[in-house]
């Protein structure tokens, strides 16, 4: 979405790039409903808290941002909340 952002709306770009982004929403959805079939909720939750942690990761790596003080401690307390769920 931050790519598209910079194209000029109702653009011919920005139609094609928001319409990719409804396609992917629309795969998360499936992929989303077929893990809550093989996996209880407590545990698809806990893992989907996990998507925070690799946001903040692929944001550095792709579009250069910066990783704050608060983005580590709040990604450390997701991986404490995860190892606790499982342990």
């Amino acid at each position: 979405m931050k790519v598209i952002s910079s194209y000029p709306q109702m653009g011919v770009e920005w139609i094609l790039g928001y319409c990719f982004i409804l396609f992917l929403f629309f795969l998360y959805a499936i992929f989303w409903q077929q893990i809550l079939k093989r996996v209880t909720l407590v545990t698809a939750y806990v893992f989907k808290s996990s998507c925070i942690i690799f946001t903040v990761l692929l944001s550095m790596l792709f579009f250069g941002e910066t990783i704050s003080l608060t983005n580590i401690l709040g990604c450390l307390i997701i991986i404490s909340g995860i190892v606790l769920m499982f342990s």
